[in-house]
């Protein structure tokens, strides 16, 4: 559990705590290497992440509260790879 506190806009304070509780997240995947001469290499990757959550926010300065559901990350990675 995480705490975040500090001051509003208008003046007054907040401090929310967060319960992520457990995440499940499914990963999938895909990738491109090629040779572009005898000692450098290419290689590119994308990656999607689906995240299955259920977190709790609650402010206990005004009792409100709220959650955060499910969410997709993305991911693109470029490299160039040099062998001696």
């Amino acid at each position: 559990m995480g705490a975040a506190s500090g001051a509003t806009a208008s003046g007054g304070t907040f401090n929310i705590s967060t319960d992520a509780g457990t995440e499940f997240a499914v990963l999938a995947g895909i990738g491109y290497s090629a040779s572009l001469t005898e000692n450098l290499n290419f290689n590119a990757s994308f990656d999607v992440q689906e995240n299955f959550a259920d977190w709790k926010l609650t402010d206990s300065v005004s009792g409100a509260s709220g959650s955060v559901g499910n969410y997709l990350t993305y991911g693109l990675r470029i490299g160039f790879n040099y062998r001696w």
